[in-house]
C-alpha cells in the first residue's frame, strides 16, 4: 500500500471509506465529517487492518454531492476532501451524471461561443485561453445539469487555443476538451474553429454493393524517397497526380485510380501519440494509440500548429478520392487509450472510464495498459459522438473497429443503427475475436451482435495462408492440400460468418506479410509469388467482402518484422518500384477484381475436386476450366461464348504451371 496518513473515498452516495496510518488511529471518536461548516454525524459499519493502515467503512445519513465541500478530519489535526471511490460506478451515478444533449464541446458563432464540459465531480472548472496575438485569459464555467459545466462567451473566438484547469479530488489539474474539433501540435492545446470555414467537399460516394477494400497507411504509402511527392508522409501525398515509376507506369494515387477498388481504409488518422507532431521524421508509429477522437492527426499535416491544416487537408484527401468513386473508411481505436491516466474523463472522473475485474483492478485484454469501458454512458456516448462527426462532417464512408470483441454489443449494436440511419450504406466491420469470455461483447460468436456489422475472417485467413502464430505452418494457398473442404466451403458461402458479414482476407497491416510467411517457409521468391497470386485470387472471388493489404498485389515485404507498428519507415513504406518489377501479375490481380465485379455469382455453386488432369466444364454462358496440380501443356478444343449468343469452337495451346492461374477472357465482337 502507498496511502498518505489519512484519505476518504465515497464508495456509495452515503458510504465513506476511510484509509488512516495505525501509528495516528485508535477509535472512530478521533473522527469528524464536515459538509461546508456542519459536522454530520456518521456510523462505523466496519474496521480492519491492512498493513499498518486501518480500513474503516462509515456512512452518513445525508447523500454527498462531491461538486460540495465534504471533508473529514481526524483529531482535527490531519485532514482530507472526501474524494470520488467506488460510486462513479454505480447505477445512481450513472444515471444522474448521464448527458444526452449533442452539444458538448464548443458551439461556435460569429458573435459568441458556448463552452460544454462533462465534469460531474468537479467542485471548479476554468477554461484557460490564449489569442490568436497570444494573450491569456481565464474564465469560469458554471455547473449546469448531468455533470455539465457552461460558459457563454461573447464575441467572436475563432482561432483562441484553449485548455480546462479543473478541481477534482483534493487539487488542480489540467485536462484537454475530449470533444475538441482542432488542436496544436501534440495535443498542447485546443483550438476554436468555425466548421463553416473549413475546406468544403463537393464529392459524395455512394456504397454501390460490390465492395473490394484496400487497407494502406498514410505514410506508407507516400513514405518512398525516391519518388518526388510534393508532400511526402503528408494527407496531401495521398492525393498528387501525376506520379509516374521509370518504367512510366501510374503509381501512388493515380495507381489507385486503375486497380478497381471501392474503397481505401486508412490506419489511423484520428489524433494518436507516439509521434512528436513537429518532428515526424524522427519516429514512426501506426497510431493505434489514440490521443484525441474528435481531431486528425497532426503529423500527417502540412503545418500541425494551424488550426485549420490538418483538417482541411483531410477533407480534401477524402474528397477527392470521392471524386474517384472510392470510398474512404476510417481506422478506430475504442477499446482502449494510450495512457490511461492522461485520458480526459480519467482525470475528470477517476474510476469511471475503464473496465475492471472482480478485485476493481483494470484489465489488459487489449495489452496495451486499460480496456475503456464503452458500456459507462458517457464513454458510449462519446464513440457513437464522434463516429457521427467523422461520418457527417468528414464524410467517411465506413469504419473499422479494432479489438472490437473487447466493445460491449449494446454499444455496437447503437452505434451501427444510428451509423446507417445517417448514412445506410456506411460500413461496419471490426476484428471480433473472443479475446474476454465476456458474453457482453461484439466478438464474432455472439448472435446479438447486429448483421449489419462485419468480421475480419480469421477462418479464411488461416485456411488460406496458415495459422497466423506459426509462422511455418502452411494454408491451402501456400500447398496444405488437406484444407481443400474448407476452401471448398468458403467458396460455397458455407463458413462460420454470414456471408454479408465476412471480411475476406489473407493479410493486414498486423503479423507478417503473405510473402514474408511464405519466403520463411520456402525462400523461393518465384514460388512464392505463385502462391500468393492464388491466394488473392480466392480473396478476390470468394463470397464476401474482399480485403486487400497495400502492396499484396506486388508481394510487399516487411523484412520478415512481424509487428512494425514503430519500425520506421525503412521496414514499413511501400517502394512503388515494385509496380514495374510486378507489372504482368499487378494485371492479373486487375483483371480478377474485373471479373469479381462481372460475375453475378461469383465462383460456380458446382465445384468440385477432381482425379483427373484437366477438367472443362460450361454452360450457356461460361466456361470454366480446372486443372489438377502439375506442369503439362493444355490442348484442347473448348466452347467460347461470343456477343452473337453463339458458341465457336476455338483452337489453341496454352502453357500453365502446376501452380498458377489461366485467366480467359470473353471479348465482346
Amino acid at each position: 500500500m502507498n496511502y498518505k496518513k489519512l484519505s476518504a473515498y465515497l464508495d456509495d452516495s452515503d458510504i465513506i471509506t476511510v484509509i488512516v496510518d495505525q501509528k495516528y488511529y485508535h477509535d472512530e471518536n478521533q473522527l469528524s465529517i464536515y459538509h461546508e461548516k456542519e459536522m454530520i454525524d456518521f456510523e462505523k459499519h466496519t474496521e480492519n487492518l491492512y498493513d499498518g493502515y486501518y480500513k474503516l467503512t462509515l456512512r452518513v445519513d445525508k447523500t454527498i454531492n462531491l461538486r460540495e465541500n465534504w471533508r473529514l478530519t481526524l483529531d482535527e489535526s490531519l485532514e482530507t476532501e472526501i474524494m470520488s471511490g467506488k460510486v462513479v460506478r454505480t447505477k445512481s451515478f450513472l444515471s444522474e451524471n448521464h448527458y444526452q444533449k449533442n452539444d458538448l464541446g464548443i458551439t461556435y458563432h460569429f458573435d459568441y461561443s458556448i463552452f460544454k464540459l462533462w465534469a460531474p465531480i468537479a467542485k471548479k472548472v476554468h477554461i484557460y485561453m490564449e489569442s490568436p496575438q497570444g494573450q491569456n485569459y481565464t474564465h469560469e464555467l458554471s455547473y449546469e445539469e448531468f455533470g455539465v459545466w457552461s460558459l457563454k462567451l461573447d464575441g467572436n473566438y475563432e482561432g483562441y487555443a484553449y485548455i480546462y484547469h479543473v478541481y477534482v479530488n483534493g487539487s488542480w489539474k489540467k485536462v484537454k476538451d475530449p470533444y475538441a474539433l482542432a488542436s496544436k501540435a501534440n495535443g498542447e492545446l485546443a483550438y476554436v474553429v468555425d466548421l463553416d470555414q473549413t475546406y468544403a467537399m463537393s464529392h459524395s460516394y455512394r456504397n454501390n454493393k460490390d465492395n473490394l477494400i484496400y487497407e494502406l497507411s498514410v505514410r506508407d504509402f507516400t513514405a518512398d524517397h525516391n519518388i518526388k511527392f510534393k508532400y511526402p508522409k503528408q494527407y496531401l501525398g495521398m492525393i498528387e497526380e501525376g506520379l509516374m515509376s521509370k518504367e512510366n507506369h501510374p503509381i501512388a494515387f493515380d495507381y489507385l485510380k486503375g486497380l478497381g477498388i471501392s474503397h481505401i481504409q486508412l490506419m489511423p488518422v484520428y489524433d494518436f501519440t507516439g509521434i512528436d507532431e513537429l518532428k515526424a521524421n524522427e519516429s514512426y508509429n501506426w497510431g493505434y494509440n489514440p490521443n484525441q477522437y474528435f481531431v486528425p492527426e497532426g503529423s500527417y499535416a502540412s503545418q500541425p500548429n494551424h488550426p485549420y491544416s490538418r483538417i482541411n487537408e483531410l477533407k480534401q484527401v477524402i474528397d477527392t478520392y470521392h471524386k474517384e468513386n472510392i470510398g474512404v473508411i476510417m481506422d478506430v481505436v475504442y477499446n482502449h487509450v494510450d495512457e490511461y491516466a492522461d485520458f480526459p474523463y480519467e482525470i475528470l472522473v477517476p474510476g469511471y472510464s475503464f473496465r475492471l475485474d472482480d478485485k476493481d483492478m483494470m484489465t489488459n485484454y487489449s495489452g496495451c495498459g486499460n480496456d475503456l469501458d464503452a458500456s459507462k454512458p458517457m464513454i458510449r456516448k462519446l464513440i457513437i459522438d464522434s463516429l457521427k462527426h467523422w461520418l457527417s462532417f468528414y464524410q467517411m464512408d465506413g469504419f473499422r473497429f479494432d479489438l472490437m470483441g473487447l466493445i460491449d454489443v449494446n454499444t455496437m449494436n447503437e452505434a451501427s443503427q444510428v451509423l446507417k440511419e445517417l448514412r445506410p450504406d456506411c460500413l461496419i466491420y471490426g476484428e471480433g475475436w473472443r479475446i474476454d469470455q465476456n458474453n457482453q461483447l461484439a466478438h464474432m460468436f455472439n448472435k446479438k451482435v447486429s448483421k449489419d456489422i462485419g468480421f475480419f475472417n480469421d477462418q479464411f485467413r488461416d485456411t488460406l495462408k496458415g495459422s497466423t502464430f506459426n509462422v511455418l505452418d502452411k494454408g491451402f494457398a501456400l500447398g496444405n492440400m488437406s484444407y481443400k473442404k474448407v476452401v471448398d466451403a468458403f467458396l460455397k458461402a458455407k463458413s462460420l460468418l454470414d456471408v454479408n458479414q465476412s471480411i475476406n482476407y489473407i493479410e493486414c497491416h498486423d503479423n507478417h506479410t503473405f510473402f514474408d510467411k511464405a519466403m520463411t517457409i520456402y525462400n523461393d521468391a518465384e514460388l512464392v509469388r505463385k502462391y500468393q497470386l492464388i491466394g488473392s485470387l480466392l480473396t478476390i472471388l470468394a463470397p464476401g467482402t474482399p480485403f486487400i493489404h497495400l502492396g499484396q498485389e506486388f508481394y510487399r515485404s516487411k523484412s520478415m518484422v512481424e509487428n512494425s507498428y514503430n519500425s520506421g519507415d525503412g521496414v514499413n513504406h511501400i517502394e512503388w518500384k515494385s509496380v514495374d518489377e510486378y507489372y504482368e501479375d499487378i494485371q492479373i490481380f486487375r483483371k480478377i477484381i474485373a471479373l469479381r465485379k462481372l460475375m453475378t455469382s461469383r465462383i460456380p455453386k458446382n465445384i468440385e475436386w477432381f482425379d483427373s488432369a484437366l477438367k472443362i466444364t460450361y454452360d450457356k454462358y461460361d466456361v470454366y476450366i480446372q486443372l489438377k496440380a502439375g506442369t503439362m501443356v493444355v490442348d484442347h478444343t473448348y466452347p467460347v461464348y461470343l456477343s452473337s449468343f453463339k458458341l465457336q469452337e476455338m483452337n489453341q495451346k496454352y502453357l500453365i504451371d502446376g501452380i498458377g492461374i489461366l485467366i480467359l477472357e470473353r471479348k465482346e465482337l
